[in-house]
């Protein structure tokens, strides 16, 4: 609650009761206009009033959280073209090889049934994407990042992205190997975003 005066009227003001230490309440304020003293208003312990200290104090809180978060952006290290090559490496023994593995093995019977199918490739690669899609999306890692010390997580938040999100940036991400220029584009940015990381939003960084 604020009370305002015209200030040719307003000589003194007399505070007859004490206030707290951080000017939050008062039990009793006393005006002196014109050589009579006249009682303004009785505010309770309960009436809360927000002195001009206290929103100063609040706003250079926030100055000062808004300075840390761009701290802590500048000290971000981005992952290393190489280590990404080698992750990915890593999760294609790891992850694609298994689904393979049992697709030919399993399913199929064999090798020959493999090569001469038009579906089983297709299948171990959306197997495989799901897979990804929902890693990143639970961890913001997959193994072979995770053995690199590397994340995958949202450009602007720093927070891991949805399954769809992820899901998206495997398709993207096949779309960019095929053209293999996409993956080099990562070497003429200094955040060493690659083509489907621009298209999704995303960027890895390294946790070391």
């Amino acid at each position: 609650m604020w009370i305002f005066f015209r200030k040719d009227y307003l000589e003194q003001v007399h505070n007859n009761s004490l206030f707290s230490h951080d000017g939050v309440y008062a039990n009793f304020v006393l005006i002196k206009t014109e050589g009579l003293i006249t009682p303004l208003a009785i505010i309770y312990k309960s009436s809360v009033i927000i002195p001009l200290m206290r929103f100063r104090k609040l706003k250079k809180q926030v100055n000062n959280l808004k300075h840390t978060k761009e701290e802590l952006k500048h000290r971000v290290h981005y992952a290393r073209f190489v280590d990404r090559i080698k992750a990915l490496i890593t999760d294609m023994f790891m992850i694609y090889a298994p689904i393979l593995y049992v697709i030919t093995y399993v399913i199929l019977g064999g090798k020959e049934d493999f090569q001469s199918s038009q579906i089983a490739p297709l299948v171990g690669v959306v197997l495989y994407g799901l897979i990804y899609a929902f890693l990143l999306s639970k961890f913001g890692q997959t193994p072979g990042k995770k053995a690199y010390e590397m994340k995958v997580v949202d450009v602007k938040s720093g927070e891991n992205i949805s399954f769809f999100r992820a899901l998206y940036r495997f398709v993207a991400f096949l779309i960019s190997a095929t053209i293999v220029v996409g993956l080099f584009v990562s070497f003429y940015r200094k955040d060493n975003r690659a083509l489907h990381d621009l298209l999704a939003g995303t960027v890895v960084i390294n946790l070391k």
